[in-house]
């Protein structure tokens, strides 16, 4: 009896120290697992709170951009348009003046016509004869006087025009980015067109040499972008000119200028 005792003595120290062990080391596992996933977590949470810094950085940074950039070209825009707008506005007025030069043509030949028939009644000294060609020379002076009448007044009408489109743009500009705009024209004229012959009473209108060049009509203005979330401020330059390309009843508006 006491070497069965014995032996069943020891198998059960030899099971409960094997048991033992194993809830020992899955205990181990048990709390050893979680310790480890809190670490890497603890990590990761401080990395990202280190870089948070940079990240709101470059986030404010390419807002800040692209509110800038979708300013200025909200100002482009509004300057492109706008002369584009005079440029068109401006060719009806160009086309109704080169029109009348046949007329200017006739009328000039008329009164080629009717000086020399006055001269050739004055060496006659004839008083019915003079008058008579004095009549004649009168009555197309008075038709020269209304054709320039016309000329003067589209060329005039396209001044007015000029004028407008600029006030138009600089009240635009102030209203939106507090700014003024410089206009820059490359002819006296609003219209780039000569008088051929220069001193005569209804001259034909043409276009100058290298026109579309001479046509152009130039707006600048400075503006101050400063995104509310930043302190920074960005100064733009905002430039764009437009003329007119093409001959007659065709003309259109031809880009020159626009900076990026």
């Amino acid at each position: 009896m006491v070497p069965s005792l014995r032996r069943i003595s020891a198998f059960t120290f030899e099971w409960l120290s094997f048991h033992g062990r194993t809830a020992g080391r899955v205990a181990l596992r048990s709390v050893s697992t979680p310790v480890s996933q809190y670490s890497s977590a603890g990590f990761t949470a401080i990395t990202l709170i280190a870089f948070l810094p940079l990240v709101l950085t470059l986030v404010t940074a390419a807002a800040g951009a692209t509110y800038i950039f979708k300013q200025k070209l909200s100002a482009q825009s509004m300057c492109v348009q706008q002369a584009t707008t005079l440029q068109n506005d401006l060719k009806p007025i160009l086309t109704q003046l080169l029109r009348l030069n046949p007329q200017a043509t006739r009328l000039r030949a008329r009164r080629a016509k009717a000086d020399a028939a006055v001269k050739k009644a004055l060496m006659t000294k004839n008083p019915k004869l003079i008058a008579a060609a004095k009549a004649i020379q009168l009555a197309v002076i008075l038709q020269q006087t209304a054709l320039r009448a016309k000329q003067e007044r589209l060329l005039h009408q396209a001044q007015e025009e000029r004028a407008r489109h600029h006030n138009r743009l600089s009240n635009a500009v102030r209203k939106k980015f507090k700014s003024y705009v410089k206009s820059k024209q490359y002819y006296p004229r609003a219209l780039a067109v000569e008088p051929r012959p220069a001193g005569s009473l209804t001259p034909d209108y043409r276009p100058v040499n290298n026109f579309a060049f001479h046509q152009q009509h130039e707006f600048r203005f400075d503006i101050t972008i400063a995104p509310s979330f930043v302190s920074a401020k960005s100064k733009q330059k905002i430039l764009c000119s437009l003329s007119l390309s093409g001959k007659e009843s065709s003309w259109r508006p031809h880009l020159i200028a626009a900076n990026p």
